[in-house]
């Protein structure tokens, strides 16, 4: 989880220096890292075929050459 986040607000920093979001909301929550060794209580669920579509169609109306970005990353678990 840790790294996913570091992840997610270099993105949003990033987004942030580039006028393309007011602020970061990542810099309004706040974790307990400390963990609490609940791991087994975490269940995966996927975003179907269908929600990624839509996930990539509202990506690509505001940055279009991003909804093919968001297909390939859904598709191929690249990151």
């Amino acid at each position: 989880m840790k790294h996913a986040w570091a992840q997610l607000n270099r993105v949003l920093k990033y987004a942030m220096r580039h006028d393309a979001i007011p602020s970061n909301p990542a810099d309004r929550v706040e974790f307990d890292w400390s963990g609490v060794g609940d791991r087994a209580a975490f269940e995966h669920h996927p975003l179907t075929a269908a929600q990624v579509a839509s996930v990539a169609a509202v990506v690509g109306e505001r940055y279009p050459v991003y909804e093919l970005m968001t297909l390939f990353l859904a598709y191929t678990g690249l990151r």
